[in-house]
């Protein structure tokens, strides 16, 4: 990585043949051509206090320093308060895995969600976070997921029918809705219909505005307190509380009826929470769980989706590799569960895609007790992050580190026995429950998408990626995209 640069990159080479055939792909025959795409300039030392307060509301990877990318711990003072900013997997093990027990969800998180989802399954810890995770983690089984993988093909082939030869369109709204359909119909068992445009748009904006940081919630202000720069936030959730309630109400309309309740996750939400009196305020308990679930199956792979549609459009030779594989078909005459494993170049991208640009790039924990990282001491009420954008993206954990090279993820490429510098999903219990079906999901689409239609960036200046809620980019990435001729 080149700290001082915080623009695209393209390398330059001769083009070998790609994918010649073999039954198990090199990660040499791809990656001729370099990538290196844009993000935020690295700074030289972190700014003055409002500075920090405005990006931590606008992008927390503009606060980064030359010290974050290259240290394994950094700590960082503001307003009184520790944050330890980790970029080294012993370390991040230690907190998330062997000594989990004397870290806990930070307060700031806690007052982020306690305006929304405070009992959902994001928020809460000890038994309740156990049962919780064990009533969603029936619906991604390996006989779930099977059923998803046909449900997902077949709304992908819809979907492509659908679209235009040639139109100008955004791939982030685009990939998101095709996963915000993807989502609603397995997990959900709801078809298309003229609710979902609304839908993902709300939903976008409450994980773009409602999660993100302001100086109150930096102050640890009460919840109930306005938050002046996040003026939007109260008509953005009663917005998002309608949807998620018309769900819950919907669904109850037909359990209570005996009309044959769908075995999927909404059900088993609600079934629990009805059948379950030690909740208090089942009600609330359900929608705050719906809610939660609801903007995890969709925004984060949509967003994987569109950064890797954008990747592959700059990066002619992984681009060619991809749609060799796809236009062989090998996999039309699998199960589309099976498809990552007969296009591993798609999976590859993916995987990479993911590495470059993680949906949550850091993971928070608040200190209970004092504990020691190697040489550093960690004190009661330190706020520790695990910063994936830097663990994955570091030169002193990957092979410049910055630059988009599928190769890394073939078989004999440089991601083999890198596990613990790979945490896209996370890492520990708290891991997302839902990795597999995303991957999934991710291969399924990509595979589709490459296949029928050519994307070309539409625009002089490269997409940035911004932190809200989760990782999106700051133009929404427009391209050009055009059906593809007869194959």
């Amino acid at each position: 990585m080149k700290l001082e640069r915080g623009s695209g990159t393209v390398g330059h080479g001769s083009a070998p043949a790609i994918f010649g055939g073999a039954d198990t792909p090199s990660a040499s025959c791809v990656d001729t051509v370099d990538f290196e795409p844009a993000f935020p300039p690295v700074r030289r030392q972190m700014p003055n206090a409002a500075a920090i307060v405005y990006s931590l509301y606008k992008n927390p990877i503009a606060l980064l320093t030359r010290d974050h990318y290259t240290k394994d711990l950094v700590i960082d003072r503001m307003f009184g308060l520790r944050a330890l900013s980790l970029n080294d997997p012993g370390y991040i093990r230690q907190v998330f895995i062997t000594n989990r027990h004397k870290y806990g969800i930070d307060p700031i998180r806690k007052l982020l969600l306690k305006r929304s989802f405070s009992r959902g399954l994001a928020a809460v810890e000890g038994d309740e976070w156990h049962t919780l995770r064990r009533l969603s983690a029936v619906q991604f089984s390996s006989r779930k997921l099977a059923r998803y993988a046909v449900d997902i093909a077949a709304i992908c082939d819809r979907f492509c029918l659908r679209q235009p030869d040639r139109q100008s369109v955004s791939l982030a709204s685009l990939a998101t809705g095709l996963a915000l359909e993807n989502g609603m119909r397995c997990l959900f068992s709801k078809d298309r219909d003229g609710s979902f445009e609304p839908m993902s748009e709300t939903n976008s904006n409450y994980l773009e505005h409602v999660l993100a940081i302001d100086v109150a919630d930096i102050l640890q202000a009460p919840a109930e307190l306005p938050r002046l720069m996040k003026r939007r936030v109260g008509r953005i959730l009663r917005r998002h509380g309608a949807i998620v309630e018309t769900l819950y109400r919907q669904r109850q309309e037909r359990i209570r009826s005996g009309a044959g309740a769908p075995d999927d996750l909404l059900t088993g939400i609600c079934r629990h929470f009805i059948s379950n009196t030690g909740y208090g305020d089942g009600r609330r308990a359900a929608l705050d769980n719906i809610g939660t679930m609801l903007g995890a199956s969709y925004d984060t792979t949509g967003k994987v989706i569109a950064w890797a549609l954008y990747l592959l459009a700059m990066t002619p030779d992984a681009l060619s590799a991809v749609r060799d594989e796809v236009d062989a078909g090998r996999h039309d005459h699998v199960s589309p569960q099976q498809w990552p494993s007969v296009l591993p170049h798609v999976l590859a991208t993916i995987r990479e895609t993911l590495r470059l640009y993680p949906a949550i790039p850091g993971m928070a924990r608040h200190a209970l007790e004092g504990d020691r990282l190697g040489p550093h001491p960690v004190r009661k009420g330190d706020y520790l992050v695990a910063s994936t954008w830097l663990l994955q993206r570091s030169d002193r954990h990957w092979n410049e580190g910055s630059r988009f090279r599928i190769g890394r993820f073939l078989p004999g490429g440089e991601a083999d026995g890198k596990a613990d510098c790979y945490m896209p999903f996370g890492v520990g219990p708290r891991m997302c429950i839902g990795r597999a079906f995303a991957e999934l999901e991710s291969v399924i689409v990509l595979a589709r998408l490459v296949r029928e239609f050519d994307f070309r960036y539409a625009s002089a200046e490269p997409p940035q990626p911004v932190w809200r809620g989760t990782l999106r980019s700051n133009n929404g990435i427009p391209v050009i995209m055009t059906r593809r001729g007869r194959h």
